[in-house]
């Protein structure tokens, strides 16, 4: 007895099964490698729009280009409260890979403006606690003139040399210490230049921002302590004193700065 046609044509039907499986398994892998592919094609104009949107407006890149992951702009803008914005120019980052090993989205940034030179590796975790690490800038003052009007009453002159080796952001709040030096000080309000060398150690926690202002070197001392919390009170309270050789010539600014205390101390305070 012979067997039927259709029986011998038919393909087993595990085997069909198994075909299927295959042909779904390389769909499915294609899908992915294409979703990596325009992932990592990712323009720089998607970072820019993220962080616009991210920061209310208040950040911005200028003419971005390159991708998500290693890119460029032409600036980065941060406007002020005052409506006036902190430009940094020739911005670079590359995308960390290595930080993902610890739950975290990590980029390493570079600005190249010669008013505000330096790097940091900058990063978010799956918390949404963001990370600033090995920041070393070197700033110049007049960078900061839109912070504050009384920056630009003062024009201060100088550079300011940042460091931080690690500070957090979570809900906003900075946590962790910073040093940062202010060389070659000196402002529109007095015809000594430099007025010296001044070191400002910074601590942020959850209930505000501690600092301690010390005198390094130069012709104006100036020590003390402050705190203030965003939106909040702000106080300092400390001395500053003119090296015998510069008294008359810093006279009138000290007493803009403070009250006359005697024997050439002068008390500062803020409140």
């Amino acid at each position: 007895m012979g067997t039927p046609a259709s029986v011998i044509g038919a393909r087993p039907r595990g085997r069909s099964r198994q075909d299927a499986s295959w042909r779904n398994r390389l769909i499915g892998a294609g899908v992915l490698l294409y979703l990596v592919f325009l992932v990592a094609q990712a323009p720089a104009w998607l970072l820019a729009t993220g962080l616009d949107r991210a920061s209310g407006g208040q950040v911005a890149l200028e003419f971005p280009s390159g991708s998500v992951w290693n890119g460029k702009a032409r600036a980065l803008t941060i406007q002020a409260a005052n409506g006036k914005a902190v430009r940094v120019a020739l911005l670079s980052w590359s995308f960390l890979p290595h930080r993902l090993l610890s739950g975290e989205l990590g980029f390493h940034v570079t600005s190249d403006d010669p008013l505000a030179i330096g790097s940091a590796e900058v990063g978010t975790g799956l918390s949404g606690v963001g990370h600033v690490r090995h920041a070393k800038f070197i700033v110049g003052s007049s960078v900061l003139l839109p912070l504050a009007p009384l920056l630009d009453f003062v024009q201060p002159a100088g550079t300011l040399q940042l460091q931080a080796d690690e500070l957090r952001v979570a809900g906003g709040k900075p946590e962790g210490d910073a040093v940062v030096e202010w060389r070659g000080a000196g402002t529109k309000l007095s015809q000594v230049r430099p007025l010296g060398d001044y070191r400002i150690n910074v601590t942020a926690a959850q209930d505000g921002i501690r600092y301690d202002v010390n005198t390094v070197n130069g012709p104006l001392r100036v020590e003390g302590r402050g705190s203030f919390v965003p939106n909040g009170p702000r106080k300092f309270a400390g001395t500053a004193r003119a090296d015998p050789p510069f008294q008359s010539q810093l006279q009138d600014l000290l007493r803009l700065l403070g009250r006359d205390q005697g024997q050439g101390v002068f008390a500062l305070g803020a409140n």
